[in-house]
């Protein structure tokens, strides 16, 4: 399986919304917030959705940790936002968790979720924002022939 990676940025919401496909090891993870964080309309300060259940990831609990060091490494990327990962297995919960435990000072509020409606009640956003990014999430959950649980 191909890994694949999307996401939009939405300025008005200060919201970024990524979806994972595929098997992921950590040099990868970082390689894609390097891209991300190429785009023009990045802004450390905007929370991220971090939809995962597509996922499987080929790192340890402790390789997190070099994650967090890409992060802490360059100032582009340390923002005071909220960040949620959307998670269907143990493993992936695993991962979210490991990400909020080894985060030290990064001003980064994270939680694990299994749902875009506590997605956006973390973020207070309105629901008729969940339905955009749902919407968007599902759209390339069926290009990417996943079927939809």
């Amino acid at each position: 399986m191909e890994n694949i990676m999307e996401y939009f940025i939405d300025p008005d919401k200060k919201l970024i919304v990524e979806y994972y496909c595929g098997e992921f090891k950590i040099e990868e993870l970082i390689d894609c917030k390097f891209d991300i964080a190429s785009d023009e309309q990045y802004n450390p300060n905007y929370h991220v959705l971090h939809d995962i259940r597509d996922a499987i990831f080929l790192f340890s609990f402790e390789e997190i940790n070099k994650y967090v060091e890409f992060l802490e490494g360059d100032s582009k990327y340390i923002g005071k936002r909220k960040s949620i990962v959307l998670a269907s297995t143990p493993e992936q919960v695993v991962v979210g968790l490991g990400l909020d435990m080894q985060k030290r000072d990064l001003p980064i509020n994270i939680k694990v979720a299994s749902t875009f409606k506590t997605a956006f009640e973390f973020f207070k956003l309105p629901l008729s924002e969940i339905e955009k990014a749902e919407s968007w999430i599902e759209y390339h959950r069926s290009k990417n022939n996943i079927i939809i649980k």
